[in-house]
């Protein structure tokens, strides 16, 4: 009778010990929820805040100056240096985008934005596509700054790699993208773009380095010259062919792997060489139909 008795005892403890356990890691699991929960509410207060007040800064910009073309471009030598700046007939003048080839519009989208249709001035996705990538690579071989964002530091000359910038250049480009519409954006940054030695802007680019207009763009050719876009000196095809013919087949293969083209186009076009003017005859040319002040002696 006494063992009988002595048995459930020992159960009971048992059932109580296990239920304090679960009690523990019950209250646990709440206490950590309630900390990763309150984390996330006041991380996207604070984040809500300093978008408001970038929002606010951003407001103070003139939007009607994305659409206006400068009326001069800067002319550098080969070491990067400013010669001075040109003026003349082909300085400000708006190509529209149906003067363009389409093999550039890809090209372009398919480097720098291939989210462009779908976002609405910053791409999330991009962001963290490009941070897991870097984090991988051990070194910046990704940025993430939408075609929207790259036009609102061209127009406003948004300058340093700071995140104060950074966040007022989102700002500016979400309300760009407000204020136009997406063909707009295309249009205005494709003829504000820096492309090169006297170069703003794709017509400028294909006169000066393969002697014909926008709309003559082969597709090898176009996707050298958007392959210029991240470092215009660095990648320049007049200086260093080779590391600009990296940069197209690179950009050949962005095409390729969205779906632009097919695999097979891909490998037939990776094999060009676009050839290139000599860049005597692109400055000769453009002292020709233009004006150069302040140049150096």
């Amino acid at each position: 009778m006494t063992r009988s008795r002595r048995a459930p005892r020992k159960r009971s403890r048992f059932k109580s010990r296990k239920k304090q356990e679960g009690w523990f890691c019950h209250s646990l699991f709440r206490f950590f929820g309630i900390v990763v929960l309150g984390a996330f509410c006041i991380i996207t207060l604070t984040g809500g805040i300093i978008f408001f007040q970038y929002d606010l800064r951003a407001a103070r910009y003139d939007m009607e100056a994305v659409g206006r073309i400068p009326m001069e471009t800067r002319v550098l030598d080969a070491n990067g240096s400013l010669i001075g700046n040109l003026y003349g007939e082909n300085v400000g003048r708006l190509v529209p985008l149906e003067s363009i080839s389409p093999y550039f519009i890809e090209a372009l989208l398919a480097r720098e934005d291939s989210r462009f249709y779908r976002h609405h001035g910053i791409d999330q996705f991009g962001v963290v596509r490009a941070w897991i990538r870097n984090v991988k690579e051990k070194r910046a071989v990704q940025g993430a700054s939408t075609i929207s964002m790259q036009l609102s530091r061209m127009t406003y000359g948004l300058t340093g790699k700071t995140m104060e910038r950074k966040l007022l250049e989102m700002a500016i480009a979400r309300r760009i993208e407000k204020w136009y519409s997406k063909e707009e954006i295309l249009s205005h940054y494709v003829n504000r773009v820096f492309l090169g030695t006297g170069m703003n802007g794709i017509e400028q680019a294909a006169q000066g380095y393969f002697a014909k207009s926008a709309a003559e763009l082969t597709l090898p050719e176009a996707a050298m010259i958007a392959g210029v876009i991240r470092a215009p000196n660095g990648f320049s095809p007049f200086r260093h062919y080779e590391t600009a013919l990296r940069e197209m087949r690179s950009t050949i293969r962005r095409m390729e792997n969205e779906g632009v083209i097919s695999k097979k186009e891909a490998e037939q076009y990776l094999k060009a060489r676009p050839p290139v003017q000599r860049q005597d005859r692109w400055m000769k040319m453009l002292r020709q139909h233009s004006k150069v002040s302040g140049q150096k002696h």
